[in-house]
């Protein structure tokens, strides 16, 4: 109520702290239920209404996005850096633990990824929150399968890099403990497109 009193009043600032605050209560609201009864749905739509609210009047580029798994989709936000204006940057995959959820992996000011040019792609994993109402239930199977699709995704970005966003990288290069190269400048499209992201307004 605060927050859509403050939208009506032009307040943007005080309209997206409140939608916020507001989707990450409804979210830990959701705790407790451990089926998919009408209060946890009713719950986590208020969630993500308000967390939609607040997408479209944050300070930096936020848009829902929809992973596709195993004929389903895992729901998730695409954030991206304060002022971004496209070209080549970093991004990072955010999956947050059981008893988290994919809103609260990104801070609403000074988050730790964002701050440093780099998008984030926060996702519910199977059986976690809005993964679970959506009927994606956890398994130590479809985790292990998620985690492998994943994987692979970063090795298909990886070499796709290689071959045509290394070349204007000016030799930025990233080495893992094992002394392989990762480089995760490629474009933010190409990023999108490799791990098959469908964002919500489709360009």
């Amino acid at each position: 109520a605060k927050a859509r009193a403050a939208e009506e009043a032009e307040e943007f600032v005080t309209a997206r702290q409140n939608y916020f605050m507001a989707a990450i209560h409804y979210a830990a609201s959701q705790w407790p239920y451990d089926e998919n009864n009408d209060k946890n749905v009713s719950l986590n739509q208020a969630k993500r209404d308000c967390y939609t609210c607040y997408a479209k009047l944050a300070d930096h580029p936020v848009e829902a996005a929809w992973v596709p798994f195993e004929g389903k989709a895992l729901p998730g936000w695409l954030h991206l850096p304060p002022g971004y204006r496209g070209g080549h940057i970093p991004a990072v995959w955010s999956i947050p633990g059981m008893d988290g959820f994919k809103e609260a992996n990104v801070a609403m000011y000074g988050d730790r990824w964002l701050s440093r040019g780099i998008a984030v792609l926060s996702v519910d994993g199977p059986g976690q929150y809005e993964s679970a109402v959506l009927g994606i239930p956890v398994s130590m199977p479809g985790s292990d399968r998620r985690g492998r699709q994943q994987l692979r995704l970063f090795l298909r970005h990886h070499r796709r890099c290689q071959r045509t966003a290394f070349p204007r990288l000016c030799g930025k290069r990233y080495l893992s403990r094992a002394g392989l190269s990762h480089d995760l400048r490629g474009g933010l499209a190409d990023f999108q497109e490799t791990l098959h992201v469908y964002v919500g307004v489709h360009r």
